[in-house]
């Protein structure tokens, strides 16, 4: 093995050792909540789409 990859190996094992911190849970939690909220809103244009297209007459590009 070259050091770059032991290195790679020893960052790596420091990180799971690492607990977790309320600052750490604080980020997950933001994370989660921005992917919920990207998520609504590609479903809603989603639903919406059709809607729009039939009002408005608007084709597919």
């Amino acid at each position: 093995m070259d050091t770059t990859m032991q290195m790679r190996q020893t960052i790596s094992a420091r990180i799971d050792r690492l607990p977790l911190s309320r600052e750490i849970w604080s980020i997950m939690l933001l994370a989660g909540v921005a992917w919920l909220v990207e998520s609504y809103d590609v479903g809603i244009i989603g639903s919406v789409l059709p809607s729009l297209q039939k009002e408005f007459q608007l084709g597919a590009f």
